[in-house]
């Protein structure tokens, strides 16, 4: 019969697809929430998206056969309004940039989230599906862990 080979080849077919879905963004394993949950990110806080800036390279090609239109994402800036912070945030207002991958978290906006950011090249807060982000209503018990927040005054 020819049922074990069949099995075998979608059993690796099925590997491989889902070997690529992991692939897709390659992060670490969060720690186990502790009360060293402080020293995940250099910023830490709570805010609202009040605006999400797409940049993008859009290339225009004219020939004499016709032409062409290609856009190419360059990178994402969300805008927090801030309502509290735990690290490195003094400002009510902060943006926040996002790399177009795989790995960009979905912020959306008029949501509030909890943001465990990173410093980038340029030392600006900067984040991914990788950190501990999560919406606030998802995050109680992240709250609770991170303590008393610092107060945001400008």
């Amino acid at each position: 019969m020819h049922v074990r080979p069949l099995a075998l080849a979608l059993a690796l077919l099925l590997l491989a697809a889902a070997d690529a879905r992991i692939d897709a963004c390659d992060c670490l394993r969060l720690q186990t929430l502790s009360p060293d949950v402080r020293k995940e990110a250099p910023f830490i806080f709570e805010g609202k998206v009040v605006e999400i800036v797409e940049r993008s390279l859009h290339t225009l090609r004219s020939t004499s056969g016709g032409g062409s239109s290609e856009i190419t994402p360059m990178g994402r800036e969300v805008v927090f309004d801030v309502t509290r912070a735990w690290n490195g945030v003094t400002s009510k207002r902060l943006a926040v940039s996002a790399e177009v991958s795989d790995c960009m978290y979905p912020f959306e906006i008029d949501r509030t989230y909890v943001v465990f950011a990173w410093k980038d090249a340029k030392g600006s807060p900067a984040v991914s599906i990788c950190t501990r982000t999560t919406e606030s209503s998802k995050a109680a018990d992240v709250i609770a862990a991170l303590g008393p927040a610092t107060p945001v005054t400008r």
